[in-house]
Order: structure tokens, then sequence, then C-alpha cells
């Protein structure tokens, strides 16, 4: 038997759609109400999208049509209904996103943008270190100069609609599937834009690609093994500022494709080395590459073949974002999560119409703080 109306609002209805779509985790996210909300919508998650489409003209006041076809139409023609469809609809496109790793977010800085305009990025570098301060006491005036990298945030977008025909067959999946599934695009739109922009190795505002012998940033013929690993760090740590002196930044991340990845993990884990071939090579046994706690990460775009300069055998090592740039990810206003809105489908079209759209740009800022190295 369904609930008495009185005794219904907008929250029971969504979270009952969510339990009878085995999305449960999402309201036990309300860590003071949720169990209680859980135990509210068991009563309602039997329910169909036609009984949803009865409830949301009732919640409007209106008196109930008599025959299934108007109440759909009328259904349609409530604020209820779009706003119960697009709070299920919002939380199924935000676990979606959020359900999918995200691994540049371990190696790149996180920006925001106000607009679409051109985005600026500069730091200062100072010119000369300190000087000895003489007898006289005359401290000598320093300066700065200004490096700065500059991009531009887009719009990302799909539509989905929620038609007549779902309503009646009862086809909830249609709305929660949908939504998540358009979660997990907008995620992977950003990684997209990510690790192209890496493999691409796009020119910095010198006009010197973001990898490159001038840059002291990029290593050939440096498959991963202990010896090249080694070497990599070493050249990582020996970057310098525009007057030649050492910036001090550590790597932090071995970035590579799934290839590599457990030689990565052994090379950075293992407590001990073992020495193969034939020649007498006295070293000790323990394993130094360990002590740096470089974090592997891995992601399959990097050797993907549908990505312009993917490579099963390149990797790279990256800072630590928390310390200095690397690659920066824009959002607009800062907002990290795709937006969801929905609309009435027009005369043309019966039901309602969501539209996704994700806001988002990146930009490599300091070659210093990434290297590549290629087998």
């Amino acid at each position: 038997m369904l609930p008495k109306m009185t005794e219904l609002n907008v929250e029971s209805l969504v979270d009952g759609m969510l339990l009878r779509g085995n999305l449960k985790e999402i309201i036990l996210r309300d860590k003071q109400n949720g169990e209680q909300r859980v135990a509210k919508a068991s009563q309602t998650q039997d329910m169909s999208l036609f009984d949803i489409c009865r409830y949301a003209i009732t919640l409007e006041g209106q008196a109930l049509p008599a025959g299934r076809e108007d109440t759909i139409r009328v259904a349609f023609s409530t604020s209820s209904l779009s706003t119960i469809l697009g709070a299920v609809a919002n939380k199924s496109l935000l676990k979606g996103y959020s359900d999918v790793p995200q691994t540049w977010q371990k190696w790149c800085n996180i920006g925001s943008a106000s607009d679409f305009k051109t985005i600026t990025r500069a730091r200062l570098i100072d010119a000369g270190g300190l000087e000895e301060v003489g007898s006289g006491g005359e401290v000598r005036h320093g300066g700065a100069e200004e490096e700065y990298e500059q991009y531009n945030i887009a719009t990302y977008a799909k539509t989905f609609s929620v038609t007549r025909q779902q309503i009646i067959n009862d086809d909830l999946g249609a709305l929660t599937q949908q939504s998540r599934n358009m979660g997990i695009r907008a995620n992977q739109k950003v990684a997209d834009l990510v690790y192209i922009s890496l493999l691409a190795n796009g020119n910095m505002q010198d006009g010197i690609a973001l990898f490159h012998a001038d840059h002291s940033n990029l290593n050939t013929s440096a498959d991963l093994n202990a010896a090249n690993l080694r070497a990599a760090v070493t050249a990582f740590y020996k970057q310098t500022d525009k007057d030649g002196k050492p910036i001090g930044i550590a790597p932090k991340y071995l970035v590579v494709p799934p290839e590599l990845m457990l030689t990565a993990m052994e090379l950075t884990k293992s407590g001990l080395i073992i020495i193969t071939g034939s020649t007498d090579t006295e070293r000790g046994a323990h394993n130094a590459l360990a002590d740096l706690m470089l974090e592997v990460v891995s992601d399959p775009r990097l050797s993907n073949s549908t990505y312009t300069g993917y490579s099963t055998t390149t990797w790279y090592l990256m800072a630590d974002p928390m310390v200095t740039d690397t690659l920066e990810v824009a959002f607009l206003n800062g907002k990290q999560t795709p937006t969801i809105e929905q609309f009435n489908a027009g005369p043309d079209r019966m039901g309602l119409v969501g539209r996704v759209y994700h806001d988002a740009g990146v930009k490599p800022l300091d070659h210093r703080t990434m290297q590549k190295n290629t087998a």
C-alpha cells in the first residue's frame, strides 16, 4: 500500500527513487539523518514513475486527472516533477563523477577562472641572490622577472531526456543510469584534457616545447629501470632558475602507463635490489630509490592508441603541486563538478530534457617541475 500523500515530500520521493535504483549509498552520505531517510524511503521505493507523477501533481495542490495520459501530461507541466527528477538526476550525476578515480588530481594544480577570457598565470622569478652588505651599510636593490603562461577554459556539454514512454514503461534506469553515465563522461573529459595536453607536448610561452632539451627536462633512450630512474631523479634535482641557480624542487610522482606500473612499483617500493648480469659489480643491497617515497600514478590514456603521442614505454616525473606549479586544471568559479539542468522538452517532444555541462581548461605552467623520459 502506498503512503498517504500527506506523509510525503520531495525528499522522501527522491530517496525512494534512489533506493529503488540501488543508490542507497547516496542517501547514507547524510551522516546525521541518512539512516532515518533510508527507513522512510523504504516506504516509497516501490512507487512507479507513474506514481511519482501522481504525487507531483498532488504536491502542487492540483486535482488528479482521471486518465493516465492526462496525468502524465499534467505532471510534466509541474515544477514538483521537474524538481524530483532533477534531484535524482543530479545525485546520480555526482555519483558517476566521483566513482571514477582521477589520477590527474595527484600531480596537477587546480585553479579557478571567473570567465572565459584568456587566463594569464604569472609568477615572479627573483633576479640575483642576496649580496653581502659592505662596511658602508649599502644594500643593493634587487629585482624580479616575470614568467607567465596563458590559456582559456571552455564548456563541454551533452543532453539527455526522460520521455513519456519511459514513464509509462517505468524505466527508472533511463534517469539514474543516464545521469550517472553523464557524470562519468564529465569526469573522463577533464582527464582527457589533462593527458591530451601532456602528450601533445605543446610550446610554452618561451616558444619551446614543454619537454625539450633546452628545458633540461627530456631524457631519451631512458627505459624505466633503476639506473635510468636514478639518473632522472638526479637531473630533476639539478633543475635551475633563469640565473642558473638550483630551484631545489624534488620529484614526488612517477607517472607511467599501465605497462610500466608494476615495474615502477618494484623500483619505488622494494626494500632490496637484485643485481643481475655477468659483470662483477659491487654495490649495496639497499634500494635507495624507495627512500625517495615516489608515488606511482598510472593512467591508461598514456598508452592508448587513440591519443596522439601515446607510448607504452614513456614515463614522467612530477613535482608536488602543493609545493610548486605543474600543470593547472582550471574550473569556472572553482566548480569542479559538472552542472545539470532540466527543461520542458517543448511542443515537438513529450518529456523532460536534461543538459549536463562542465567548464574546464588545462595548461602546463612550469617546465622545471615536470620531466619526460622516453625509451
